[in-house]
């Protein structure tokens, strides 16, 4: 179902960006933002909603990260606190919808998740 300007609105809302950060991220003017935000319960063009939801799933991944850095700082994790705030950072700005950036990320989770792998079947215990 498509995007209505009130889900814009709270989406928005969500990513705790105002009108005119949020017009920068998704690459309009705030007034067309604030026009959009206005429709009410009228839906929005398609290419609106896609960069918005786009942009908001950026921002809550961010978001997770930060919180995920902070918890890891409390309990003196600096290795992996340093590790989620450098990841929070590359999803700022245009890094976030860089097509070469995006397609690295997902090579460097693969390879990774692939050595894990490896080195969880090294190590498990046989009798």
């Amino acid at each position: 179902m498509p995007m209505t300007g009130l889900e814009m609105r709270e989406l928005r809302i969500t990513t705790g960006l105002t009108q005119a950060q949020f017009a920068e991220e998704i690459g309009v003017s705030r007034k067309t933002v604030n026009e959009a935000e206005g429709i009410g319960d009228g839906f929005l063009e398609r290419r609106m909603e896609v960069a918005v939801r786009a942009i908001t799933r950026v921002a809550k991944a961010r978001s997770r990260l930060v919180t995920l850095a902070e918890e890891h700082e409390r309990t003196g994790d600096e290795d992996s606190a340093r590790s989620y705030r450098y990841a929070a950072n590359l999803l700022r700005g245009s890094y976030a919808s860089d097509e070469d950036t995006i397609f690295n990320l997902a090579v460097t989770a693969a390879q990774l998740r692939q050595e894990l792998d490896r080195s969880i079947t090294r190590t498990a215990w046989r009798p």
